[in-house]
């Protein structure tokens, strides 16, 4: 065994493992995220028939850190039985080989987890033989899956959710197929690549069962929120519209996941799910006494959730509700008055603020909206001005705005102009 330190510089090691037996073949090494290599190979010291044997180096550098090598299968009645190995990111080791124990070819199966060894248990139960096995493990899972040839026909097998499923034949369509071999990647796909002849000649063909992908979903963007009062319950309703991000295109954005935060309150709080293909929301019958903000987050057909998008808050301030106006003619004798009344209601969506004063905007009934002036203030719980003095040659219209105890001001509310 030998080992190149970092990947570059010079190879260290070049050593003889400890097996004091001096018969060791076709060896096969695993590496877990840690860094330990552990190594089986074929030992025929008994007979010329195969045992498989492990070691392992918790630190490879180290050439004394190597383990005494072990027996893991007994005799496998076999010269060659081309054993197999895998380890996940915790060190738990997965090994499979070749073997007649049962009077059959058949594909055996054994691991080690937390340091000690499982039973051996026959994994092809075939009524032919069973060759050239391969193995691979979901190194943040513990899935194991594995691979071999009988009958000409590539058959496969996992471990998952703590018992095996039945083997299934994914060459059934070809005459002849050989030579598995698995590869897990980090995501949870599995590839799988083999030797087969079904053009009439032969060639190394691939298969792929995707997992998760490599990558997180991203949150939806351009989030927005609209309030509206429900006069007829009191209450509010909230509609948060958003748009799917580009960056999880190929990721098959199942749900969206919509959260919501009471002011002065830390903590989001899940209140719905809608599917992939659907962007807006609509959040009904909240009080008016309690100001809300929101984010979306994106769920894949993985489960896996993305961040939080960026958050929106309802507007600070809303605009006065049902301006009207009235016009009166004031007579007195030869003169004559042109008054003006005009009316508002509290906006309940404003029941959190404290409010401090109307302002009353005016305008020629003719002009458009940036020709509104202020023409006057009055004080929070005032819901009426009266305009005095008006030319009656001239049409007018007014807007309402309320403004808090800090400053800020309302959009103006619908505009009410004379008739």
């Amino acid at each position: 065994m030998r080992y190149l330190r970092g990947g570059s510089g010079s190879w260290i090691g070049g050593g003889i493992l400890p097996d004091r037996q001096h018969r060791a073949y076709t060896p096969q090494a695993a590496i877990d995220a840690k860094g330990a290599i552990y190594v089986i190979y074929a030992n025929r010291a008994l007979g010329n028939l195969t045992r498989v044997f492990f070691t392992q180096n918790k630190e490879p550098k180290d050439w004394t850190k190597w383990t005494d090598s072990i027996d893991i299968s007994s005799s496998t009645g076999l010269s060659f039985a081309y054993p197999q190995i895998a380890c996940d990111n915790a060190g738990n080791v997965y090994v499979v080989w070749m073997d007649t124990r049962e009077g059959n070819i058949e594909v055996y199966f054994r691991k080690r987890v937390k340091n000690k060894w499982s039973a051996i248990i026959n994994l092809s139960n075939s009524p032919g033989p069973s060759e050239d096995p391969t193995v691979a493990v979901n190194k943040e899972t513990g899935d194991i899956y594995v691979a071999w040839e009988e009958g000409q026909k590539i058959y496969f097998r996992e471990f998952k959710d703590g018992h095996w499923l039945d083997a299934v034949n994914l060459t059934s369509y070809s005459s002849s197929s050989a030579h598995p071999h698995l590869y897990v990647d980090q995501g949870g796909s599995i590839h799988l690549v083999f030797t087969d002849n079904r053009t009439g000649a032969w060639n190394i063909f691939y298969r792929c069962r995707l997992g998760k992908p490599l990558r997180q979903p991203s949150p939806p963007v351009n989030l927005t929120l609209s309030t509206s009062l429900d006069e007829a319950t009191s209450t509010k309703n909230n509609l948060l519209n958003w748009e799917a991000n580009e960056d999880n295109t190929g990721l098959d954005i199942q749900n969206y996941r919509i959260y919501r935060q009471e002011e002065g309150v830390n903590s989001w709080q899940l209140i719905a799910t809608v599917d992939g293909a659907t962007f807006s929301y609509q959040d009904q019958g909240l009080p008016t006494n309690v100001k809300y903000r929101y984010a979306v987050s994106a769920i894949d057909k993985w489960d896996q959730e993305s961040g939080l998008s960026e958050a929106v808050a309802e507007d600070r301030i809303f605009a006065p509700l049902s301006p009207s106006v009235e016009t009166f003619v004031n007579r007195v004798l030869f003169y004559r008055e042109k008054i003006i009344k005009f009316s508002w209601q509290h906006n309940p969506l404003n029941d959190p603020l404290n409010l401090s004063h109307y302002n009353i905007y005016r305008k020629k009934a003719s002009a458009g909206d940036s020709a509104f002036k202020l023409v006057s203030t009055v004080e929070a719980g005032t819901f009426s001005y009266t305009d005095r003095g008006l030319s009656f040659d001239q049409k007018y219209a007014y807007a309402v705005t309320v403004v808090d105890t800090d400053g800020n001001e309302s959009p103006r509310s619908l505009t009410a102009k004379e008739d």
